[in-house]
């Protein structure tokens, strides 16, 4: 079992603020889809620091899709994305970088004290896909394109990036 995520933040530091998490479940094919916004209140509560840069970096964006479903709290998020992801322990997790997306939300998971999110060897860094599909022919930018991916729309990227993955393991003639 394989899950794509993409989160969109105030920062880029380890302790930002979640706006969206998206995710999608996948193996030979697409399934179930995971979509929440959170509120900025509850993860300021919480602990996490905006980096203002990012919020200017937003402010010059479409943020419309952060308004749809309706932004929860921080907790309320990171316990919907756990009943999603399950407690699989041949799970596999990725991210379009391990070190920025999931290292975020487990300090979330941690600033909440509600760590129950997956360990560090179940995380899938598709930044690495990204490398093997350039050697493969497939670039990153072009496939992303032609799927007409919404830019940091959390779920819309997800399932971009899980495609993605999927796309490279058929071509380099593997199973995911």
């Amino acid at each position: 079992m394989n899950v794509m995520i993409d989160i969109e933040t105030f920062g880029t530091n380890s302790n930002s603020p979640i706006l969206s998490i998206g995710a999608v479940k996948f193996d030979k094919e697409l399934g179930e889809e995971f979509l929440v916004n959170v509120t900025v209140k509850s993860n300021l509560d919480s602990g996490a620091v905006i980096d203002g840069e990012t919020v200017d970096w937003w402010l010059k964006r479409d943020m419309s899709g952060l308004a749809t479903p309706e932004p929860i709290h921080i907790e309320n998020a990171l316990s919907n994305l756990s009943t999603f992801i399950g407690d699989n322990k041949k799970l596999n997790v990725w991210a379009n970088g391990t070190s920025f997306d999931m290292t975020i939300l487990k300090n979330a998971y941690l600033r909440c004290g509600m760590y129950n999110f997956p360990k560090f060897f179940q995380w899938m860094c598709m930044r690495s896909i990204r490398n093997l599909g350039w050697e493969l022919g497939l670039p990153y930018g072009e496939f992303k394109k032609e799927n007409n991916a919404d830019v940091h729309n959390a779920l819309a990227d997800a399932v971009c990036q899980a495609k993605y993955v999927l796309e490279v393991y058929k071509k380099a003639g593997v199973d995911v």
